[in-house]
């Protein structure tokens, strides 16, 4: 028998998985989006079960009359965009002040909007690197060859993102691209030594952010997802390790290295 619905509900459940979609891609914790998920459709008039993994929320609800409605997001990608969660959070702060239509419309346009611009990223990119030359003990110059991969690193990357490449790919080639720009500018006699500006640079592209989400995952219970994303970082991990290993070896052998 097939059960009835309207489109109130189904419009509902849409804007709480959308919520829950931009958290997720966004660089949420599963559990805190099945949270949110709930507390919206409970907000409209829905009691709600929620599951969330890294590809898909899954949501059941069910009306005062007894009318039941089910949704499932797939999410197909995952970027570290912190500033969309702080919106989406101010906005669930002050829910009452929305209707659903309204709540809706603001949703899609964080949703909608733009990353932040190369030029911003890029200039994160060389002070996060900077400040790992700093940190690991470096001088200026550790701290310039930082800032020069970082550039080398960060070009390749947007280009790589809009070719569509894997990430496992592009941690492939950015460990590769920061051990060999180090080691050119190294035999210039730029700096003494480049294990500081390797390290430096690296940094940037290890997966603090997956693990620290993994290990809060575990903790809240959510052992699928938790282990999933410790297997995505170990992989990313793997990736960079390789890269940068190979690249290292190979410019140890043959590159003149020991011999100045």
């Amino acid at each position: 028998m097939n059960i009835p619905r309207t489109n109130l509900e189904n419009k509902i459940i849409y804007v709480a998985n959308l919520a829950g979609k931009i958290i997720l891609e966004n660089g949420g914790e599963t559990y805190q989006i099945e949270g949110i998920v709930i507390d919206i459709c409970s907000r409209y008039g829905l009691k709600a079960q929620c599951y969330s993994n890294l590809s898909a929320i899954f949501t059941s609800a069910i009306n005062k009359e007894g009318i039941e409605v089910a949704s499932v997001t797939r999410v197909y990608s995952r970027v570290n965009d912190f500033n969309k969660i702080t919106k989406i959070m101010n906005l669930l702060q002050n829910l009452k002040n929305y209707s659903l239509y309204e709540f809706s419309a603001e949703l899609e346009e964080i949703d909608k909007a733009s990353p932040p611009s190369f030029i911003k990223r890029l200039l994160g990119y060389c002070l996060a690197a900077g400040s790992f030359a700093l940190f690991f003990s470096g001088n200026i110059r550790d701290l310039i060859v930082a800032v020069i991969a970082a550039i080398i690193i960060s070009i390749i990357t947007e280009i790589a993102v809009k070719l569509k490449i894997n990430n496992f790919f592009i941690n492939i080639l950015g460990g590769a691209l920061c051990v060999a720009s180090t080691y050119y500018i190294f035999t210039m006699q730029f700096i003494s030594e480049f294990s500081t500006s390797i390290i430096a640079t690296i940094m940037l592209l290890v997966p603090g952010i997956s693990f620290t989400n993994a290990i809060r995952d575990l903790i809240h219970g959510e052992m699928v997802t938790g282990v999933s994303r410790v297997i995505e970082a170990i992989l990313v991990a793997l990736a960079l390790a390789l890269g940068s290993g190979v690249t290292l070896s190979f410019l140890l052998k043959h590159g003149g290295l020991l011999n100045g």
